[in-house]
């Protein structure tokens, strides 16, 4: 399947990998999400949770998209709230792939 735009919380969403079972971008506002990753995509992650054309059953709540994530330390599963802490792009936790700016090549 690839990568999907995923909305955990009221304003938070990342992109999501359903090879790695995880986020491969830090949590975004809406509005940055807007910018990354296009109006059109944030909006169906808006109706549906998740940014999918297909209907893949990916779930529609967070708990529900998140469920079976390798998303922690040593690929544990990671409950919504700590994903949403964990790929905090100004705090993030240790052992998340990059470290602040390393994405963006500095």
């Amino acid at each position: 399947m690839g990568n999907y735009v995923a909305r955990l919380a009221d304003d938070a969403y990342v992109e999501w990998s359903t090879i790695v079972d995880a986020p491969i971008s830090w949590v975004h506002s809406r509005e940055q999400a807007i910018k990354a990753w296009t109006p059109q995509r944030v909006e169906r992650a808006d109706r549906n949770g998740t940014s999918i054309l297909d209907g893949y059953p990916a779930g529609s709540t967070p708990d529900e998209i998140v469920r079976g994530n390798r998303a922690g330390p040593g690929e544990s599963e990671l409950t919504v709230a700590q994903i949403i802490a964990a790929y905090d792009e100004n705090n993030p936790a240790p052992w998340t792939v990059a470290a602040p700016n390393e994405q963006e090549g500095e």
